[in-house]
């Protein structure tokens, strides 16, 4: 049997690491081993001068002119530190790279941009903030799942859909959650008072944006015996408290303007027209009288267009972009008819008991007074479906099970939602949501969605 050539790199199983770079660089006259990437080369006076990354930071290493390692070859290094430096006295490649380094997926940026790395470890920090916030107020985290027979009803949002095959070839629709809305509110209705849960959510059929990716994380949380009221305090207390515990202040540097956490404003939905778009509130409730300001405002609606049309022909082009500027501002009160699962106001049922939250031009969080009249949802969802027919959308399954559970009884509840990537954006002061994600859709699908 003729003699096999033995490789070159045997790409060993262990590594006998003793220091990070961190450690390296504060040693003095200590021999220690350290592995990393290479982040450069340089030969200088005769020797090879190798600067060496990893989780930490980096560190210099000096080696003779004839060691093997090239950039982006991940190394082993053993010898004294003197003036900060490793003087190798043993340097081998653990594993060789043999790609050349491009910009399409987000993984190879991250192999060369310690600082991006330091973004997505904040945002690990974010979420152990978001949980112990909630663990110190008593709530029960909730695991909720993201397969579902029945995805919800929102007229504007596609689910992603897929097929549930049982072992003797039965298929069932199912469909990935836009929201874990849903189960909660049937663990309320279990007798769980204060719940949460930090959940992969998914929507398709959207543009891909700076501050939208196809698949992200939601915090969903419910309070029962509590109403929007409530939860808006909820907020103010949360953004604080993860802005103290990650960035250590509350007012924040983010994307050129400085955002105070310290006091947040809060306007109704008819103030927040007047004040920016010039508007008369009384417009606001109903169709004809929205139609006819909107007209007088210079848009040209068509004849047709339905109510949620034109306010946000509005609220888009004139009041989003004033909101939360350098400080936070909820806005409240919404127009009925853009609040399927919230209760109407008592005394003005033109208005429901819903608020967003708008941080530093980013909209961080929506939430209700939660409708719980069986009767009423039931009569919100159909009109859902039938809205959806007319958008030519997929039509979806209405969950009996919810409707189920609050026929039981689902106790008086307050309840938001609030995206965790732009949290974290709002954290780190990151410009896109790829930033901030691990492994983003767009270096995933490339050539779809995100330009």
């Amino acid at each position: 049997m003729p003699k096999q050539e033995p490789k070159q790199y045997a790409y060993p199983a262990r590594a006998a690491r003793t220091a990070t770079a961190a450690q390296a660089k504060r040693a003095v006259v200590k021999k220690v081993t350290v592995c990393g990437r290479v982040l450069s080369r340089e030969e200088r006076h005769g020797q090879a001068l190798l600067v060496v990354a990893d989780e930490t930071g980096t560190v210099t290493c000096i080696a003779p002119p004839e060691t093997p390692a090239q950039v982006n070859d991940i190394v082993e290094c053993t010898g004294l530190v003197q003036a900060h430096r490793v003087q190798a006295e043993a340097l081998r490649v653990l594993v060789p790279n043999r790609r050349a380094p491009t910009d399409a997926s987000q993984w190879e940026q991250l192999v060369r941009a310690p600082e991006a790395r330091a973004v997505l470890q904040k945002r690990a920090a974010v979420l152990a903030a978001i949980r112990a916030f909630f663990a110190k107020r008593g709530f029960t985290e909730c695991d909720t799942p993201a397969l579902v027979a029945a995805p919800g009803m929102e007229p504007y949002l596609t689910p992603f859909e897929t097929t549930l095959i049982d072992v003797r070839g039965k298929k069932s629709p199912g469909y990935l959650v836009t929201s874990p809305e849903y189960s909660l509110k049937k663990l309320l209705t279990a007798g769980f008072e204060r719940i949460y849960d930090v959940a992969r959510v998914y929507r398709n059929g959207e543009e891909w944006g700076k501050t939208h990716n196809p698949e992200f994380l939601m915090l969903e949380w419910y309070r029962a015996y509590a109403s929007y009221r409530e939860i808006m305090d909820d907020v103010e207390e949360l953004l604080r408290y993860v802005a103290k515990d990650v960035v250590g202040e509350l007012v924040l540097p983010f994307q050129g303007a400085t955002i105070d956490l310290t006091g947040v404003e809060r306007m109704s939905v008819s103030e927040a027209f007047r004040q920016y778009a010039g508007m008369d509130p009384e417009a606001l409730r109903d169709r004809d009288a929205l139609f006819a300001a909107v007209r007088a405002k210079g848009y040209r609606p068509d004849e047709k267009e339905r109510y949620e049309d034109l306010f946000f022909r509005v609220f888009l082009n004139e009041v989003e972009p004033c909101l939360g500027r350098r400080r936070p501002t909820i806005v409240y009160d919404y127009p009925a008819p853009l609040s399927a699962l919230a209760k109407l106001k008592e005394g003005d049922p033109a208005f429901a008991e819903r608020f967003e939250v708008y941080v530093g031009g980013l909209e961080l969080s929506n939430g209700y007074t939660e409708l719980n009249d069986p009767v009423e949802q039931r009569v919100r969802l159909v009109e859902e479906r039938v809205l959806r027919k007319k958008l030519k959308k997929t039509q979806l399954p209405i969950d009996e099970d919810l409707l189920a559970a609050l026929e039981v009884g689902m106790p008086p509840s307050g309840g938001t939602a609030l995206g965790v990537d732009r949290l974290v954006m709002l954290m780190t002061d990151a410009a896109d949501i790829d930033q901030v994600r691990f492994l983003p859709a767009s270096t995933l699908f490339r050539g779809s969605g995100k330009n």
